[in-house]
């Protein structure tokens, strides 16, 4: 898999200085983020020269106790946190240079890691600065499509089925990296269905009792850092690189809910991890139904509450939301930081933000999509209406109620112009139509 890694090695660069021998050169080849920054374990580089005719020069490799001429191929350079470098000698000329990085696995076998190529002009007493670009990032040693510098990067592995589930907990190493991520990003809740009413009425035909086959919810909103990896992975926003959700994820929290999607993009992000954007009536049930009662707020008690409050150190219950009269944060927290609003119901994880943080795309399927619809990319087929679930951070504390979502039916370009206009601050999370199975990560061979 070929990926850009810019982000991951800011800067790797050769730096030439003329010695006092003729054809005598120092390289040092730095990374400016730390080795143990980027995931990598036990590095080494070697370094290959080439000249114009193919030839490897003779390299003379500078050590404390002794020098050691070795051929132009597969050089040595120690590596420590700061990067990797070697004094040598070589014949003045002009060599292409092929830089190579390895490191150790999981399961304990080496194997190149990233590349590097680029010409190195070796003069008389003269520095010169190489850019060496990178030129291969393939290694990825369980074949789930994420190499592994990226995953160590996003906190943590995840092998497992086609990297279907994000990681339960932090690999060891990378404590710092997932500082303050929430035990309960990648878990759900399991719902064994039931019947809802919602509160609209699509086909004129009345409210009435809506059927709910068991299914399972996240228990967060999709966030940046589950992004990342489905980005990095080539299937969300492939070949979009301008996308404002994609360029966000230069310097976003990776805890924070993911905005920006539209619902096709977001059913491509749960397809992703193994799963779809809820239906309506499943987030509905999840949310609403107390044994066949419609409760007013999606989190427990919120039948009896006066006020809401927006931060998470308000007095309970509190979420993420536009409050009259008080200076809340107009942008969303990290996910499942609103503590006293979480929903314990289902069997499985409490459910966190299922009010306010990000409102939320939920889907009416298959009644009465209309095939013109098809010519709006926004929705994924099948969907004859969008809804917007649980209010946001901009949102009055009126949106966070069960009975009042924002239908979007997409059959006109005025309803399209509206959903367009508020995906910028939407979200998601994602659903199953039954508890999602974690497949056990492979064991190392010869063990």
């Amino acid at each position: 898999m070929k990926v850009s890694v810019s982000a991951l090695v800011v800067v790797v660069v050769v730096v030439v200085a003329g010695c006092r021998d003729v054809g005598d050169a120092q390289l040092l080849v730095e990374l400016v983020s730390p080795v143990g920054q980027q995931g990598l374990q036990q590095v080494e580089a070697r370094l290959t020269l080439t000249d114009d005719k193919g030839q490897h020069p003779a390299v003379t490799v500078r050590d404390l106790k002794e020098d050691v001429v070795v051929a132009g191929v597969d050089v040595p350079f120690p590596c420590g946190d700061a990067g990797c470098e070697a004094s040598i000698s070589v014949d003045a000329g002009s060599y292409d240079a092929t830089l190579v990085l390895s490191a150790v696995d999981r399961c304990g076998a080496r194997a190149p890691v990233l590349a590097f190529d680029g010409v190195v002009d070796v003069d008389h007493w003269e520095v010169v600065v190489v850019d060496l670009r990178p030129s291969d990032a393939s290694f990825d040693a369980d074949t789930d499509g994420v190499i592994d510098v990226l995953e160590a990067v996003s906190c943590g592995r995840f092998d497992v089925d086609e990297g279907a589930q994000p990681p339960r907990a932090c690999a060891a190493g990378h404590e710092e990296c997932c500082a303050g991520v929430t035990a309960l990003e990648g878990a759900a809740t399991f719902f064994a269905g039931g019947t809802t009413t919602l509160p609209y009425d699509l086909d004129g035909d009345g409210v009435t009792l809506t059927p709910v086959p068991a299914f399972a919810l996240d228990a967060t909103e999709a966030t940046f850092g589950q992004l990342e990896r489905c980005v990095a992975a080539g299937v969300c926003l492939a070949g979009r690189p301008e996308d404002p959700a994609r360029k966000a994820l230069a310097e976003v929290d990776r805890r924070q809910p993911v905005r920006g999607l539209l619902p096709v993009d977001a059913a491509v992000f749960c397809g992703f991890f193994g799963k779809q954007l809820p239906d309506d009536a499943s987030w509905d049930l999840a949310a609403a139904d107390r044994d066949g009662v419609r409760a007013r707020y999606p989190f427990d008690g919120g039948d009896i509450v006066e006020s809401v409050g927006c931060d998470p150190e308000d007095p309970a219950p509190s979420a993420r939301h536009r409050a009259a009269g008080k200076d809340c944060d107009p942008g969303p927290a990290a996910v499942a930081s609103f503590t006293s609003t979480y929903a314990e119901r289902g069997t499985g994880s409490p459910l966190a933000d299922l009010a306010g943080n990000v409102a939320e795309w939920t889907l009416v399927r298959g009644t009465g999509a209309d095939d013109d619809d098809a010519d709006f990319d926004g929705i994924p087929d099948g969907a004859s209406a969008v809804v917007l679930r649980g209010g946001g951070a901009g949102s009055f504390v009126q949106l966070l109620e069960n009975d009042l979502p924002l239908v979007f039916e997409i059959a006109s370009e005025s309803d399209r112009n509206a959903l367009q206009a508020v995906v910028a601050e939407t979200g998601f999370r994602c659903a199953a139509p039954v508890a999602p199975v974690v497949v056990d990560e492979p064991a190392c061979p010869g063990l």
